[in-house]
C-alpha cells in the first residue's frame, strides 16, 4: 500500500477528503511544499466537535459532499486510506468494482 511519504515521489496532486477541519489544515501545512492539495469539501470548524457528521446542521450537504468525495476517491489513481475509517473501508471496497458509479 502506498504511504503518504512515498506518494510525493510519484504524484504532485493530492485529493484530500476529510471531515476534520484540523486535519485539513495540518495536511495543507505539512504537504503543500510537495503537493498541490485539492479538496471538494471544506470541513467546518466546530468547537468541541471533531467532524462534520456531528456538527453540520445541513445533513443534505453532508450526504452530497460524502458522495462526491467517494466518487473522486473511487476513481483516483491511488488511494491512501485512513486506518480506522469506515469511510475509507467503503471507498476501498468501491475501488474493486468499476461500474459502481
Amino acid at each position: 500500500m502506498l504511504k503518504i511519504n512515498e506518494a510525493h515521489k510519484q504524484f504532485n496532486v493530492l485529493y484530500l477528503a476529510t471531515d476534520d477541519y484540523n486535519s485539513l489544515m495540518k495536511f495543507k501545512q505539512l504537504l503543500s511544499d510537495n503537493f498541490e492539495i485539492i479538496h471538494y469539501t471544506t470541513p467546518i470548524k466546530l468547537n468541541g466537535e471533531r467532524n462534520i457528521h456531528y456538527g453540520n446542521p445541513n445533513k443534505d450537504e453532508v450526504i452530497l459532499n460524502t458522495l462526491i468525495d467517494m466518487y473522486h476517491l473511487t476513481y483516483s489513481t491511488d488511494f491512501i486510506p485512513s486506518e480506522y475509517s469506515s469511510f475509507s473501508k467503503r471507498v476501498y471496497f468501491l475501488r474493486q468494482y468499476d461500474n459502481f458509479f
